[in-house]
């Protein structure tokens, strides 16, 4: 599930501001994922975004695919999706922790997470749980922030104004209620086999990672 702190996090934090400070090279990477997603994911295909955010995305992708079910645990996040999306009536969205609520089996043909994966308490059992809703021949898609983005993150977080508490090559620790774990291609290529996943990790930007899993 999601952490208590990041969902009261998101709820109140300044999108805005966030956007303004991002820095330029993860601005490069955030394009690289969505990027390199929007070439990989067309077709007459149903698919999942966990964690959907603002909506940003999935309103590119629903252009090239048959419908398109949004996830994000945030009320706030949920709400400001909606206005986003306004007249896409190929767009589902639910308000949800991705562990309580109920996937149908075998029925993605793609699912997408996106910055989701350094907030969750237990990304096993989240993978497995997407596994499940995923056809046999489907694609989960993954991605983090690698370790040499640590220092971008910490600055973006400071120039919004929070107060990081502790920074190392395992976790960024806000004090405002966020953790936000760091994740070695090892420590991915890992979690999926603990998930019985096959996994390609990807080194989409020097400041990302890209996980293409499959059953």
């Amino acid at each position: 599930m999601t952490k208590q702190g990041t969902i009261t996090f998101y709820e109140n934090v300044d999108w805005k501001k966030i956007e303004d400070v991002t820095t330029p090279r993860v601005k490069q990477y955030l394009r690289s994922v969505c990027n390199y997603l929007l070439e990989n994911i067309k077709g007459n295909v149903l698919v999942l975004e966990v964690g959907c955010g603002t909506g940003e995305f999935i309103r590119q992708i629903a252009k090239q695919v048959k419908n398109v079910v949004g996830i994000d645990v945030s009320n706030k996040l949920i709400e400001m999706a909606k206005k986003n999306l306004q007249g896409v009536e190929n767009i589902s969205l639910v308000k949800a922790d991705i562990e309580s609520i109920k996937i149908p089996e075998s029925y993605f043909d793609f699912i997408i997470s996106m910055w989701t994966l350094p907030n969750l308490d237990n990304p096993t059992s989240f993978i497995k749980k997407m596994k499940k809703a995923l056809k046999p021949k489907g694609i989960i898609f993954i991605d983090t922030y690698s370790e040499k983005a640590t220092k971008d993150r910490i600055k973006q977080y400071q120039d919004i104004g929070l107060t990081v508490l502790e920074a190392n090559d395992k976790e960024i620790v806000i004090k405002e209620g966020l953790t936000e774990k760091i994740y070695t291609k090892e420590d991915l290529e890992n979690l999926f086999k603990n998930a019985n996943m096959k996994v390609k990790v990807i080194k989409i930007h020097e400041f990302g990672y890209l996980c293409k899993a499959t059953k």
